[in-house]
């Protein structure tokens, strides 16, 4: 956290202190960093869920909740791959004999595949993951699901349902 540090005000407008931008001198501003205090104008202001903060505190945090290395998004994505392909033609085999149904069994394979990307990539964060994870099971979820057209008449309006279930999960879960 940045040490207290007291602003200048430049002057008072109606009993408000309204002081100059850290990031931009030449700027006025009422609005204060919810985490330091420091003076931050609207562009430099990033909303967060708790309030505004000023882009030193969130490079700050972010530093903190990111901690994946390279290694880490690549196996996640490797098995990204890999179950996202799986879970095609799993989808399209259970598509291809229960119909509408299938979207019942595909939901606990979604949460099975989201969970082997994050055990992948060993449970570390990194920023986007979830969505280059997400966009890998849809890619290779539709080969699964055109590679088990080679064994079975699968029926691909269900088959593609299934793949857009097991995408929405990973997306969501893999956060």
């Amino acid at each position: 956290m940045a040490e207290a540090q007291e602003w200048k005000v430049l002057y008072y407008e109606d009993g408000v202190p309204v002081y100059a931008c850290a990031y931009h001198p030449d700027r006025e501003t009422t609005l204060r960093c919810g985490r330091c205090g420091r003076p931050i104008c609207t562009q430099c202001a990033v909303l967060t869920d708790v309030g505004y903060r000023c882009p030193d505190c969130v490079a700050e945090l972010r530093g903190r909740f990111y901690h994946a290395t390279p290694r880490h998004v690549v196996t996640a994505l490797l098995a990204a791959a890999g179950l996202g392909w799986l879970a095609g033609l799993v989808g399209g085999v259970l598509a291809s004999f229960l119909g509408i149904w299938s979207i019942f069994l595909v939901l606990p394979l979604a949460g099975g595949v989201a969970e082997g990307i994050w055990r992948a990539g060993a449970r570390h964060r990194a920023p986007h993951l979830h969505v280059y994870a997400a966009a890998v099971v849809l890619l290779t979820g539709i080969l699964g699901v055109f590679s088990g057209l080679f064994f079975l008449p699968i029926n691909l309006p269900f088959a593609l349902i299934a793949v857009a279930v097991v995408t929405a999960v990973v997306y969501r879960r893999v956060q």
